[in-house]
């Protein structure tokens, strides 16, 4: 999510532009990126969830 500024989001299929407020989320092993769109400082909250294997 992104909590100040803006950035890409690139993945090898889909580039997006996200600014605050916006959340996204990315499916297990795709090969991401984040990129900041503007010579401005951008904050973003990353959260990694993953479910164990039982």
């Amino acid at each position: 999510m992104a909590l100040t500024g803006k950035a890409r989001v690139e993945t090898d299929e889909e580039v997006a532009e996200i600014a605050p407020g916006t959340i996204v989320t990315i499916p297990p092993d795709v090969p991401h990126r984040f990129v900041n769109a503007t010579p401005k400082k951008t904050a973003l909250l990353v959260q990694n969830l993953y479910q164990e294997e039982t």
